[in-house]
């Protein structure tokens, strides 16, 4: 399908799009209510006076869209990159997002009673100002329910540490006695506290979707410059089965930043 293709004023109900490309496409006064967009590029699409109740977009690359005076309630968004997104006047009443990149997202004048997010980056949901949206709670085995777990990690130069996740992109939510930085539905805790066996022991694994760009911008960083650190090492396949760059923070804690595999629940 070709770029900037126009549809108004169609009834789409139902639809389904799968590996389609329509960047730059334009929806404006149409009913895609229960329509299904599965693995297609809808980068820069534009979507206006338009239904999308129960709607279906998931696999889908969807950068820059713009939507306002929409109605979308109960629709659900998986797996999917929303950066720099644009939600004008949008009914998302119930709408489910999980697994999305919401870097530089807005949501303004918008209904959002009931909305869930879940897997997605604390500080991306913050900036896009959606109050009130909450992170579902996990259920375990033993019936009982918990939220995303945080590790206790070790600084030997608080500050410097502190700076390090700051550069490495990572939003401080909390800076006091300790500092708290967010890593999607998880987060992790740095210490005033430092033992050498520890840190030296200590290992952080962080699931991304696109090792390459992370790559690019740790590298870009110069971190054994700035801050006196063990080089990174470029992502290389491992023997389990996992494709990894390896970070060393100012205590000596290793980072893994892996590679999601799709299929497979437990990346």
């Amino acid at each position: 399908m070709s770029d900037e293709k126009k549809f108004e004023d169609r009834n789409l109900a139902g639809a389904v799009f799968l590996k389609c490309t329509m960047t730059q496409a334009r929806f404006e006064d149409i009913d895609l209510s229960d329509a299904h967009f599965d693995s297609v590029n809808l980068r820069g699409v534009h979507v206006r006076d338009a239904k999308l109740s129960r709607a279906v977009i998931e696999e889908a690359q969807m950068v820059g869209p713009v939507f306002r005076d929409c109605a979308m309630p109960q629709a659900r968004f998986e797996d999917i990159k929303l950066a720099d997104a644009r939600f004008d006047n949008v009914d998302m009443r119930g709408v489910h997002i999980r697994d999305a990149n919401l870097t530089g997202a807005a949501i303004d004048d918008s209904q959002i009673s009931g909305m869930t997010v879940a897997g997605y980056e604390v500080a991306a949901l913050i900036a896009a100002r959606a109050a009130g949206a909450s992170v579902p709670p996990v259920a375990l085995a033993s019936g009982l329910v918990a939220q995303a777990p945080r590790a206790f990690l070790p600084t030997r130069d608080f500050a410097a540490s502190t700076a390090f996740y700051e550069a490495l992109g990572f939003t401080k939510l909390l800076d006091s006695d300790v500092a708290i930085f967010s890593t999607g539905p998880g987060a992790f805790i740095l210490q005033r506290a430092y033992d050498a066996t520890w840190a030296q022991n200590c290992m952080m694994q962080l699931m991304v979707d696109d090792l390459d760009a992370w790559w690019a911008h740790i590298s870009a960083l110069d971190l054994p410059q700035r801050f006196d650190v063990a080089p990174p090492r470029a992502p290389a396949m491992q023997s389990w089965g996992l494709r990894v760059a390896y970070v060393f923070d100012p205590a000596g804690v290793l980072w893994h930043f892996a590679q999601r595999r799709t299929g497979t629940t437990w990346d």
